[in-house]
């Protein structure tokens, strides 16, 4: 009688529901990531903005120095936006005020749930969300700006105040804990 052996296969590979079980198992841990992180893009958005307000400033700053000449960011609150511009910005025309076309336009709605607000926070100083003269921080020819802040919240009351100092200092604070942190 000749000795008959049944070798196994052997394999290396992995099986249809191993490889299921593996997607499922990504797929799991993937929707917990995503919902977890939808926690912070409200935060995310805000710092973004705020970040952004704070660029602008410095950006403003400088054109005035360049230029020798003021150089404004008018708020307009009411539309979520604000603008740059060469000059004081009395008309109603964004695109040019009074003749000289801005700078630039900032729509705060691309920062989907992020305003002018205070949120949960106190109010450095004037309890105004944008405490400037007429709503428009002036940067003179020597980069000097009359102090003020500007304040923008989330939907989920957390804010930042943007602002300067007489001496045209710029700040940038985070409500955090009870207390303003820059």
């Amino acid at each position: 009688m000749q000795n008959k052996s049944i070798k196994k296969k052997e394999s290396n590979g992995l099986t249809l529901i191993e490889l299921l079980v593996v997607i499922a198992i990504l797929a799991i841990l993937a929707g917990m990531s995503i919902s977890a992180l939808g926690e912070y893009i409200p935060d995310y958005r805000l710092q973004s903005a705020a970040r952004e307000l704070y660029t602008n400033m410095h950006k403003a700053k400088m054109e005035a120095i360049k230029r020798n000449n003021d150089v404004k960011i008018i708020f307009d609150v009411a539309n979520s936006r604000y603008a740059i511009s060469l000059d004081s910005g009395t008309d109603d025309d964004w695109q040019t005020i009074n003749g000289n076309e801005n700078l630039a336009i900032i729509n705060l709605s691309k920062y989907s749930n992020v305003d002018y607000g205070i949120g949960n926070a106190q109010f450095k100083g004037i309890n105004d969300v944008v405490s400037y003269n007429l709503d428009r921080a002036s940067f003179g020819p020597t980069g000097t700006c009359g102090s003020g802040y500007i304040y923008l919240a989330n939907s989920k009351g957390n804010s930042f105040a943007i602002g300067t100092l007489t001496s045209g200092v710029i700040v940038i604070s985070k409500w955090q804990d009870n207390e303003w942190i820059e």
